[in-house]
């Protein structure tokens, strides 16, 4: 038993108390402590493997692995069974079809203990984009009606690659852009933007059509378009 002390210093002084309750146990060592896919490429997917050690009963045994990430699943393999000590080899596998983002789950194993049926296990990673783009949102703020405002989008890819087309998904023609040509592993491609009449929040979504690329790239843009000077 231990208690987390969080103290705040503005606008004014305060503690706050955090009771934290662990129970450490011996028989079961992790080895490693815990699942890192580290970094990972999109689509490429990955798998770790992890050590159980138990020391005790000799009948102990795993029962399950839980996991509540759709796109991390687990299984475990009995290695071996002597005098009271059983190790186990635990799987775990990143799907391919992982988003791009943090991967952060936890998984529980579930034993036949009665007393801690649970052990659970960190697992953690990053899904990186073959291809970036900068910046995520393209955000060209207030803008009368009828003015043109430029910004440059850099697309970032691991490889070279080309782009084949850019498409707006509406079709007010506001903007107006330089294709991208060659083969490059940085595109830089400038969209203008003359703001339409209609005054109002404005948005719309891009779409990157990349050569051998199987699924497009997407991104947003935002405006806020407001009357032109009397």
């Amino acid at each position: 038993s231990s208690t987390v002390v969080v103290t705040i210093d503005s606008p004014q002084y305060m503690e706050v108390r955090i009771p934290l309750k662990v129970y450490i146990r011996t028989d079961v060592v992790l080895s490693p402590g815990s699942v890192s896919f580290g970094s990972v490429d999109h689509g490429a997917g990955a798998e770790r493997k992890l050590e159980i050690a138990y020391a005790g009963r000799s009948d102990w045994h795993i029962q399950n692995v839980k996991t509540n990430n759709k796109s991390v699943t687990a299984r475990v393999v009995e290695r071996s069974r002597a005098a009271g000590r059983v190790l186990y080899d635990l799987l775990v596998t990143l799907d391919p079809s992982a988003p791009v983002g943090r991967v952060y789950d936890r998984l529980a194993i579930e034993t036949a203990d009665a007393n801690s049926p649970y052990v659970p296990v960190l697992v953690t990673g990053q899904v990186e984009a073959d291809i970036t783009v900068t910046p995520g949102v393209l955000a060209f703020g207030q803008m009368r009606a009828g003015e043109s405002k430029t910004i440059n989008v850099v697309l970032r890819g691991k490889a070279p690659f080309v782009i084949e087309r850019i498409e707006c998904d509406s079709d007010k023609q506001a903007f107006r852009f330089r294709p991208a040509e060659g083969e490059k592993r940085v595109h830089v491609v400038p969209l203008t933007l003359t703001a339409p009449a209609e005054v109002g929040n404005y948005t719309e979504i891009f779409t990157v059509t990349i050569a051998g690329r199987p699924d497009p790239i997407t991104f947003n843009s935002t405006a806020e378009i407001v009357a032109p000077a009397q």
